[in-house]
């Protein structure tokens, strides 16, 4: 990389050359010997134009008044017996260069020594910090005061490092006039390593007659540079080439990367350095930028100097730097400014017009709806059409047929409307003829598409850089107003058929996707974005197209328009919004199990603007899986996306600025069900749709059960455990170890009780026994544990108490609390009193006969109090209280279900099997869920259904199937039938209304439809057989002439199972042989029966219909015809 600080920077003292408000002074160092060291600071002698690279200047001020002796040597010092016997002064005046204010030089005599060959006359003892790869002037002003021998003076450069290269010295030699000075010079390049030098004016003549020479002005200073930048506007671009006069480098290019950032021209070859040094002082540099790249233009240059100040002239494209600004030290920085019609600047949702003729380029503003289209620069003076926005350069493109040249020209369009042209399209056949080319678009893959409006199978890719077009030839001509790029294909709405179609760019495949449901009109501008695909309708009216479907929904509202195209970057979504609603309810505050739930959902957009696939989801709650839904539409051209369907909603909906569709969904809640029934539904914006607010997005109906089950209250329905009655029951089949008991309360009082629960008990939830005594009976299920008042049933106090134990229950849908009768064993410590049924005694007790019943052993396995809990029991609420009486010490109480048992009667199905036309058998059904797996039947009547046993164990009648786990789908598979019989119906029912569906040889009833006690589901298989008829026709003789008589015998038989009553024979006549005439007869067996009239013109015409004809029955027929052909 180059280094563009080129200058030095550290600078010795200089004297100001303007006047200014700086004192002027003359710089007086007299060098006697190389011991005397003059050191220069970098800051300390820094005076002057703070820009300007003067690194040393000496005028020789008077008396040395501005040298402070620190930095340089003292007066005495220029006289010395050194022989330089060098003096300030004034006599004969000294140069001009240093300006009107500095009258003094340093003049050396040599009257009264000699020199010796080379000695420096002037030098610095100490070096001069420089800065490495810069050029430098070393120059001073000489004159001689004697002619007699003029002095011969030359300037050295030593560097402290590195190198030093001499590129140009000026020796001019001097006037033949006493006091007339001239300047010499050495120009130098320093290395990279160079970062001081010293200075030496030498002279050669060591004659001691004349010799006699003055020196003024001496300066070490930078040969003049030139930094010169390139700046693009609205854009980067290049290469851009400049020539150079004055400049050691005559040329440069440059190409920009980043717009409105000035990038340098390099201008040495050496890596390091990129400014452009100045070749000679004083010497006018011109700069002139040669050569522009297409699409661009000049549009400013300007040149400053060390100060800043402007300098040089512009005349076209190129600076001219006056000769007298050319001096040591300068700075020059030029920059040039070139620019582009601007680009669009990043791919964004806007949307793009080109319409009118002359074309105009407008705008869509898409805050309100209808859009409205502000212009874009004025019209151009081309009428062009086919226009695409380019992702890369972020320009639009189009065309126009140049009737002069026969040609398409490519255009470019910028952002203010400005379109340049940028040459013809050549190739693939475009240029036959200029009609029509109006539908075009760019693709994500570079390449500009354009093809005819009219139905055509000819679609051209352009490159934009070479401007060469390939033919692409479509698989099925298609006619479009524009083209659109979505996702790797184009699409294009034909207007004649009213098709969206789709096409690859790469093999011309074309794909219908379907009709866009838009009656009349074409879309004169097509927008593909990242989102999906979109199109302004001629005669108003802004769509999207759905992309599996074609259907095309109206967003927004436009004006008419004519002649236009449409322009969009299409990697970037249109974002649009539209304020998506939902509401939900069903009416009802409540639920009850076991009924169905229907509910309302209405679906809007509230606007501005429309939305395509808008999606729409109610998920089921947590236990509900019957459910089926309908959509309808309700105002302004919603559009639902299914019609209907089952399970849970989730479909899409195409819904305009203040459409809506509804949705009525009725789900079925299982008598299992409880607690609050909570449905939530939501609508969704697509991709493209910014949903201005999503408070009203989601939409919840919340009933409570019916009837409410009370607080801490457990609920039982069919498919519970009946163990749930135990006590320290987990709920998963095993038992708690600690904690409280989830349903079962407790109560003390140290009064005796007699009778019922007294009025005024205070129950809390029972505690789980955590340790009991070993005495104690274990659950012989391992689902059972002993419960009290405390972990350590502990008596509050060391006295008899009589403990109330409280169990409260919902008995839900489907439960029949006519036959709930639970068995249970309960165990105390001590005594079970009695147990109580809604406020009625159970007659269920401890056997502790004539013994205190505070001191009974009821809590071993030998003293249970067992009994079956009969009630009476109530629909909803109900009540269990077991009265305890324990003595002093400890109590506690166990209730333990004697399994197998379950809450219901267990559900039936009965399993009928129907054939049509015939009996048969047998048929083989394997059923799920049935206490008996499997099950076959063969009927003996035709269409009377015959039971399948579904209790084989038991003789005498069928017996349905039992039902094993009500919530449980049943499933019944019809797996062996007898050969030539088809499943053709199959149907379930309960209480006469139909349940369940068929899949295949398979109907499953839902499980949650398994749900109440003794409920009986009746099912019934039909079954059809197949009919297998076969026909024979012989002849005798087999070979006749014309005139023989031919006899054939027609036998038909039933293979089965089927009957073929009513199946109809036919003998179609042929040519050759006429039967006219003959008699037919018919013969049946196997119980076939012929038809009641045999004759042959029904034969050979409409056919006999056979009137029974049951498998294995057989009928011949036989007539004699005469041959009536002729031939060898």
């Amino acid at each position: 990389m180059k280094n563009n600080s080129s200058h030095p920077k550290w600078l010795a003292k200089m004297a100001p050359e303007d006047g200014g408000p700086h004192h002027r002074a003359k710089a007086l160092h007299r060098l006697v010997s190389i011991a005397i060291f003059l050191a220069f600071s970098a800051s300390a002698l820094w005076t002057g134009n703070a820009q300007a690279q003067i690194v040393l200047r000496e005028t020789f001020g008077s008396a040395n008044a501005t040298l402070p002796t620190a930095l340089s040597t003292a007066d005495g010092n220029w006289t010395s017996a050194a022989c330089l016997n060098g003096q300030i002064v004034a006599t004969g005046g000294d140069s001009a260069s240093d300006g009107a204010g500095s009258t003094h030089y340093l003049f050396h005599n040599t009257a009264t020594c000699a020199y010796t060959a080379g000695q420096a006359v002037w030098r610095t003892v100490s070096a001069i910090d420089v800065q490495p790869n810069t050029s430098y002037v070393f120059s001073y002003w000489t004159m001689v005061a004697n002619q007699v021998s003029n002095p011969t003076l030359s300037q050295v450069v030593t560097p402290n490092a590195g190198t030093v290269t001499v590129v140009s010295t000026t020796n001019p030699a001097y006037p033949a006039t006493n006091n007339s000075w001239i300047r010499r010079m050495v120009v130098f390049t320093t290395s990279a390593t160079t970062t001081a030098v010293n200075l030496r004016i030498n002279n050669a003549n060591t004659a001691s007659a004349g010799n006699d020479f003055g020196i003024d002005d001496v300066v070490l200073a930078t040969m003049p540079t030139i930094t010169l930048t390139k700046t693009t506007q609205n854009g980067t671009g290049g290469p851009f080439t400049f020539a150079l006069t004055n400049t050691r480098q005559a040329s440069g290019t440059v190409t920009t990367t980043a717009a409105g950032t000035p990038t340098v021209v390099d201008g040495d070859a050496n890596a390091a350095v990129t400014d452009f040094t100045v070749s000679a002082l004083g010497t006018a540099v011109t700069i002139n930028e040669s050569t522009l790249p297409a699409l661009w233009n000049f549009a400013s240059a300007s040149c400053t100097n060390s100060s800043g100040a402007a300098v040089g002239t512009l005349s076209g494209r190129q600076i001219t730097i006056p000769a007298g600004a050319v001096a040591m030290g300068e700075r020059f920085t030029c920059s040039y400014v070139n620019s582009t019609p601007p680009s669009f600047g990043s791919c964004t949702s806007d949307m793009f017009l080109a319409q009118n003729s002359p074309t105009q380029v407008f705008r869509a503003d898409t805050s309100s709806n209808p859009f409205t289209y502000p212009a874009i620069g004025p019209a151009s003076s081309l009428t062009y059409n086919a226009v695409g926005y380019d992702p890369a350069s972020n320009y639009l493109y189009g065309t126009y047929w140049d009737t002069a040249a026969g040609n398409y020209r490519l255009l470019r369009i910028a952002s203010n409307g400005a379109v340049q042209d940028l040459g013809a399209i050549s190739g693939g056949g475009i240029n036959v003829d200029g009609a029509g080319i109006a539908s075009g678009e760019i693709g994500t893959d570079g390449y500009y598409y354009v093809k005819r409006n009219p139905a055509t199978t000819q679609m051209w890719r352009v490159n934009l850089s070479t401007r060469a077009a390939t033919l692409i030839t479509l698989s099925q001509a298609i006619a479009s107003a524009d083209l659109a790029w979505h996702n790797g294909l184009l699409y294009a709405h034909a207007q004649d058929t009213g098709l969206l179609h789709s096409i690859n760019p790469t093999t011309g495949a074309v794909t219908t996707v379907g009709a866009a449901g838009v009656v009349t009109g074409s879309f004169g501008s097509m927008f593909g974005a990242s989102n999906g695909v979109f199109g302004s309708r001629n005669e108003g009216g802004f769509y999207q197209f759905n992309l599996t479907t074609g259907v095309a929904t109206l967003i927004s509202d436009s004006p008419p328009s004519g002649n236009n195209d449409g322009a969009k970057c299409a990697t970037s979504p249109l974002d649009l919004p539209a304020d998506l609603a939902i509401t939900k309810t069903d009416n009802s505050s409540t639920y009850t199990p076991g009924n169905n739930v229907v509910y309302t959902i209405e679906v809007s957009n509230n606007g501005p603007f429309g939305a395509q696939n808008v999606q729409v989801v109610d998920a089921l709650p947590t236990g509900i899986t019957t459910a089926s839904w309908t959509c309808a539409t309700t105002s302004s051209g919603g559009v639902c996306g299914a019609a209907s369907g089952s399970g849970a909603i989730n479909t899409t909906a195409n819904l305009p600025a203040g459409a809506s569709v509804t949705y009525t969904l009725t789900l079925f809640v299982p008598s299992t069900f409880s607690g609050n029934l909570v449905n939530t539904a939501t609508v969704t914006a697509p991709a493209g749709t910014i949903d201005p607010d999503t408070s009203n997005n989601s939409a919840s109906d919340t009933d409570s059960q019916f009837p409410l089950p009370e607080p801490n209250v457990a609920n039982l329905s069919c498919s519970s455990d009946a163990s749930l009655l135990n006590t320290a029951y987990d709920g998963n089949g095993g038992r708690l170890t600690s904690g409280v008991d989830a349903h079962w309360q407790v109560a003390l009082t140290t009064t005796p009780i007699t009778g019922a629960p007294p009025g005024g008990l205070s129950y809390n939830a029972a505690t789980v026994v955590t340790n009991p005594p070993a005495n104690y009976m274990v659950s012989p299920y391992n689902n059972a544990s002993w419960i009290s008042h405390a972990a350590d049933a502990v008596h509050p106090t060391n006295v008899n108490y009589d403990i109330f134990y409280r169990y409260q229950l919902n008995l839900g849908p489907g439960t029949d609390p006519a036959v709930l009768a639970p068995r249970l064993d309960f165990y105390s410590d001590n005594s079970v009193i009695e147990i109580w049924i809604n406020g009625v005694a159970q007659n269920i007790q401890s056997n502790y006969g004539a013994a205190d019943p505070y001191f009974y052993a009821g809590f071993t396995a030998a003293n249970p109090a067992a009994g079956t809990l009969v009630g009476p029991w109530l629909s909803g609420f109900n009540e269990i209280v077991v009265h305890v009486k324990s003595g002093p010490g400890a109590q506690a109480f166990l209730a333990q279900v004697v399994l197998p048992q379950s809450v219901c009667q267990p559900a039936t199905v009965t399993l009928n099997k129907t054939t049509r036309l015939i009996a048969g058998g047998p048929f083989g059904f394997g059923l799920t869920n049935t206490e008996q797996a499997s099950g076959s039947v063969s009927t003996t009547v035709v269409d009377t259904p015959t039971q399948v046993d579904g209790d084989s164990s038991s003789a005498g009648t069928a017996e349905p199937f039992a039902v094993t786990t009500f919530g449980t789908d049943v499933v019944i598979t019809e797996n062996t039938l007898p050969a030539g019989w088809l499943l053709t119906d199959a149907t379930c029912t309960s209480g006469g209304t139909p349940v369940g569906s068929r899949s295949g040889s398979a109907y499953t009833i839902p499980g949650g439809l398994i749900d109440a006690s003794a409920e009986s589901f009746e099912c019934t298989f039909t079954n059809t057989p197949t009919t297998s008829l076969r026909i024979d026709k012989t002849v005798s003789p087999t070979t006749a002439r014309a005139g023989d008589t031919v006899t054939y015998a027609i036998t038909v038989n039933n293979d089965g199972p089927g009957p073929g009553d009513g199946a109809v024979m036919a003998d179609p006549e042929v040519p050759g042989v006429d039967c006219t005439a003959a008699t037919l007869s018919c013969s049946a067996s196997g119980g076939a029966a012929c038809p009641v009239a045999v004759d042959v013109a029904t034969l050979q015409d409409a056919g006999l219909t056979i009137p029974t004809f049951p498998a294995g029955g057989s009928l011949q027929f036989e007539m004699s015809c005469t041959v009536t052909a002729t031939g060898q």
